[in-house]
């Protein structure tokens, strides 16, 4: 829908709307979360399949802690 990291409330129900739409027709329904608290809130409504972070992030992080891990050994 566009709206990573924008949550609003018209936003909200209608994650909502698709969810209970999913549960009527017995579809196991995921969620491609931004953090780990998101995905936990996600999965406490219901979603089963979620997904936490994105793979450019994961590969941000850990490039970061490297670029540390040298700066430290000077």
């Amino acid at each position: 829908m566009g709206m990573f990291g924008k949550e609003t409330v018209e936003h909200e129900a209608l994650i909502q709307r698709v969810l209970e739409a999913g549960k009527r027709h017995g579809v196991i329904m995921g969620f491609p979360s931004e953090s780990v608290k998101e995905a936990l809130k996600r999965a406490s409504q219901g979603f089963h399949l979620l997904a936490c972070g994105s793979d450019i992030g994961a590969f941000k992080e850990g490039l970061g802690r490297a670029v540390q891990d040298l700066k430290a050994r000077g």
